[in-house]
């Protein structure tokens, strides 16, 4: 049920609403509330939780809805025109006649990754007004996605009238977009002005691509000096690479001066790229640094926007908030997580908060201070989950008064060295991987408060019988959510697992090693038919086929000179 102080206020107003929202920073409680025929337009709802409310003929015109948890709710012929729904978590919400839904700010970024019946056809409804036009619409603006119509769960349990239109499947995620949908100009899509939407769009699962014919970039960062573990110093630092969505093939686009760029990320918009330096030493202080640059939709090429001190030394890891607003690192030797605000043309603020860790690990070389090595939110975008390496500890963390606040924390074995940390697609569970003993440790999580739960299984990386040293590193879910994956720096390996869909159990798929030399980081291309392995110590990027149905992997024997490449990171053209 919602809070009745916030539903009174909302209704007094935007200027009082605003604010109220202004002086405290508080996440608004408007959950199952009915606001039926209310003008909100110009209204602050960031990070609210609408969960199940009645929005139906709203005015949510220019509303700023960013981060905003609106599953389920009910938007049936509300106003978006301008409304802001970047980052917003939208499972199972019903769009149906929703007015300039195309203009609205932001949409795209706030599709789902999982299967939802997310723009729901009330199987009454007739006509389907607009409806190739917007998915063609999605498909131009995300290449590399297909239509995914699964999840329906209309009243009457049968298939809506859009699944019938589509082809009479109440699921349709094998079949191509380009052999159900006609060529419409995205002229003609923006003209749309009521849409009875039935589908969605989101990255391709199973390792289908429908739609390769827009171009896609690859960032990757490199070591310029020192690399920690080995290999030579690249003499740039960035690099830009063409994505051949066809071939998998990596063609240079252009390279950036940069000191130890170690670990990219995108803003939601995919606008705006940002970096790590992972250094001591910005402008004779003891500190690392991260720097912003813009990103020429058309050429993937990046230019320098600025760059901020971290105000502490040797970062580890990056992420961007779901509103586009927040830059959050791990400072890996500053022992601490710090927060920098991102301004409207993506530039990035002084560090504007940080937490820091306490305590130390039994690991008396790698373990003698909390060691902060990765920051990840969760699939709702409300919360953060962390690894500290040097405590043993994961904890999760949630933007407050541009800073961050703890929420929860949960130990994993004395020495196990958490490292990174990665969620199932419904986020219901976490996993993280474990440098120092080599293993993964699953937890049960609950996405509605970020409470980390039970431990569910720890599970080895590497092979029965294996002697070698230990050191893990880089861990990803595949896109279709069957399987996870982890690599091996010790044993010079990537690991895949299948993931029980009902239990979160993993179970060994198998390990692929032919030309693996020091894997510090690996990434899966949204198609999820490939994987492509940054070889530290081998100066190549590798690629592997993934095979859809089993997770494993067979190399290519595709191999992009890259020198010491240590994290690669994918985007989509438009």
């Amino acid at each position: 049920m919602p809070n009745d102080e916030h539903v009174i206020l909302l209704r007094r107003g935007a200027d009082a609403w605003n604010s109220w929202r202004a002086e405290r920073d508080e996440r608004p409680d408007l959950s199952q509330a009915g606001l039926r025929g209310l003008d909100l337009s110009g209204f602050d709802v960031t990070r609210a939780d609408l969960r199940g409310a009645d929005l139906r003929g709203t005015n949510l015109s220019q509303a700023n809805l960013s981060g905003a948890n609106l599953e389920g709710a009910n938007l049936f012929k509300a106003m978006l025109d301008g409304a802001d729904l970047g980052g917003t978590f939208l499972n199972g919400a019903q769009f149906l006649n929703c007015a300039q839904l195309v203009v609205a700010r932001n949409w795209q970024s706030s599709l789902p990754r999982r299967s939802a019946c997310l723009w729901r056809l009330n199987p009454e409804q007739k006509a389907v007004v607009g409806l190739f036009e917007l998915v063609a619409y999605f498909v131009e603006l995300s290449g590399g996605t297909r239509l995914i119509l699964s999840g329906h769960d209309c009243d009457s349990g049968t298939a809506c009238p859009s699944c019938r239109m589509m082809g009479g499947d109440r699921t349709m995620d094998e079949k191509p977009v380009n052999s159900v949908l006609p060529e419409v100009s995205r002229r003609r899509v923006l003209a749309v002005g009521a849409l009875s939407v039935a589908s969605l769009v989101f990255p391709v699962a199973g390792g289908r691509a429908a739609d390769t014919s827009a171009p896609m970039f690859v960032y990757v960062g490199s070591y310029t000096k020192n690399p920690p573990g080995g290999g030579g110093n690249n003499p740039v630092g960035l690099s830009v690479f063409r994505f051949d969505p066809g071939t998998g093939a990596l063609s240079p686009v252009q390279q950036v001066q940069s000191a130890n760029p170690s670990f990219v990320a995108l803003d939601p918009s995919r606008r705006f790229l940002y970096v790590i330096n992972e250094i001591d030493d910005y402008e004779g202080q003891k500190s690392g640094s991260a720097e912003a640059y813009a990103i020429d939709p058309n050429t993937g090429m990046i230019k320098l926007l600025n760059r901020q001190s971290l105000n502490s030394p040797i970062p580890a890891h990056l992420v961007v908030d779901p509103t586009g607003r927040h830059l959050v690192v791990a400072n890996y030797i500053g022992g601490d997580f710090a927060v920098l605000p991102i301004e409207a043309d993506g530039r990035l603020g002084p560090v504007s908060g940080e937490v820091k860790d306490t305590g130390s690990g039994p690991n008396e070389k790698r373990q003698e201070a909390p060691h902060p090595h990765s920051v990840v939110f969760d699939p709702t975008g409300h919360f953060i989950a962390a690894a500290d390496l040097g405590i043993d500890k994961i904890q999760v963390f949630r933007l407050s008064d541009a800073g961050l606040a703890r929420v929860s924390e949960a130990p994993v074995a004395p020495g196990a060295g958490p490292r990174h940390i990665v969620f199932d697609l419904g986020g219901k569970r976490l996993y993280v991987v474990n440098e120092l003993n080599a293993t993964v440790t699953a937890f049960a999580y609950d996405g509605a408060t970020g409470q980390i739960g039970k431990e569910l299984q720890t599970i080895s990386t590497e092979p029965a019988g294996y002697n070698g040293p230990h050191s893990t590193a880089e861990i990803a879910v595949h896109p279709s959510g069957k399987f996870l994956y982890a690599s091996n720096r010790g044993h010079n390996s990537i690991v895949g697992y299948r993931i029980d869909p009902a239990t979160g159990i993993l179970s060994v798929i198998g390990f692929a090693a032919q030309g693996i030399s020091f894997p510090r980081n690996f990434a899966i291309d949204p198609s999820g038919k490939w994987l492509y392995v940054a070889n530290q110590k081998g100066d190549t990027i590798l690629q592997f086929e993934i095979n859809p149905d089993t997770g494993e992997l067979k190399p290519t024997g595709q191999v992009t000179p890259s020198i010491t490449p240590v994290a690669i990171m994918f985007r989509a053209a438009g």
